[in-house]
């Protein structure tokens, strides 16, 4: 991510490098990488970024909520639990981490914003939202610019996570 392209920009909490430069680590289950951009240091919320270049099966996360926005790349289509939904590029979705998750593609590759919460432990959520006049509010720990520089205009998802 240079300057003026679409991508990650800090709210609070976290100090975040070009996204290239931070550490790639597998999924769990080994199916795909991931980035973390922020973390609560008691491991209550974590927000990562995922690099999805063909069908694989999600990690299992049992006791957390998830929720997951595509931020490049056309869509996937997710099959939760043997229901199976068309997620686009800044839709929203939230499911449990015990769920059966798989994905596939649109188009080609495609980078999966995600949100993990500790069940009991934590809350938030992701939404997007349109920059010109968009002031952060106390919980929003992360900004990803969807179109524009991030500066002005276009529509970013925002996350927010706190500590219960």
């Amino acid at each position: 991510m240079g300057p003026g392209s679409p991508g990650p920009v800090v709210l609070r909490r976290v100090a975040l490098a070009d996204l290239g430069g931070l550490p790639a680590a597998p999924w769990r289950n080994g199916a795909g990488l991931t980035r973390e951009l922020a973390a609560d240091p008691d491991g209550a919320w974590r927000v990562s970024v995922a690099a999805i270049a063909g069908p694989a099966p999600w990690s299992a996360f049992p006791g957390v909520d998830r929720v997951s926005c595509v931020v490049a790349g056309e869509g996937l289509v997710l099959t939760v639990d043997g229901a199976e939904q068309s997620v686009r590029r800044g839709e929203v979705l939230a499911y449990r981490g015990e769920s059966v998750v798989l994905g596939r593609p649109l188009g080609g590759p495609v980078q999966n914003l995600n949100l993990v919460l500790a069940r009991g432990r934590a809350v938030g959520g992701l939404r997007v939202v349109e920059l010109a006049g968009f002031e952060p509010g106390a919980d929003d720990v992360l900004l990803w610019a969807l179109d524009g520089s991030g500066g002005g205009g276009g529509r970013a998802v925002v996350v927010s996570a706190a500590v219960r």
